[in-house]
């Protein structure tokens, strides 16, 4: 309630609220609402008298787990990890770092996303069931082979070679229909 000429009441409303509760129950002094909202002793005591407290809403509680739930997080947070699988091979390549080590890190977080994508497809297959499981399955490997593909396109055909190599030798990345 905005009561003209009352400075409290024309504040924000939580400010309003909070004055007024700590004038009432005696935690703040008249004088120092006159100091801090420009009004004398006698505006200050009919504002306590006379003018109702607003209604201040409660925040919105948020639910942590209905949010890490919802696809959009999941989604969000794999296109992060993505971009910053991304981010680090041009980082290694600008600063010539591509040894076996790295490769076998590179494809250690390809084979995170990789995974992430099944678990997000096997989860959303449960709820959806039936030929939806099969759709999202086969739209893995295809997001896996493109990985692959962003990552050759990056790379000189000696890198491609090496990263080729390590692929084909690495078995874990060749089984779960690959």
């Amino acid at each position: 309630m905005i009561t003209m000429g009352c400075n409290i009441c024309n504040s924000p409303a939580a400010i309003n609220v909070a004055w007024t509760k700590d004038l009432n129950m005696r935690k703040k002094r008249i004088q120092d609402a006159c100091i801090e909202f420009r009004m004398t002793p006698e505006q200050v005591i009919e504002h306590l008298e006379t003018h109702a407290i607003p209604e201040v809403e409660p925040e919105k509680e948020i639910d942590i787990i209905e949010i890490m739930e919802s696809p959009e997080f999941l989604y969000k947070e794999l296109y992060s990890l993505f971009t910053s699988v991304k981010s680090w091979l041009e980082f290694t390549m600008e600063n010539e770092r591509l040894d076996r080590t790295t490769i076998d890190m590179g494809i250690k977080l390809t084979r995170e996303i990789r995974d992430t994508l099944k678990f997000i497809a096997e989860l959303q297959g449960k709820i959806n069931k039936g030929s939806v499981y099969q759709v999202q399955y086969n739209q893995i490997h295809g997001d896996f082979n493109a990985l692959i593909g962003v990552i050759l396109n990056v790379l000189d055909n000696e890198n491609q070679q090496k990263i080729l190599k390590v692929i084909e030798t690495t078995p874990e990345l060749l089984g779960n229909g690959r």
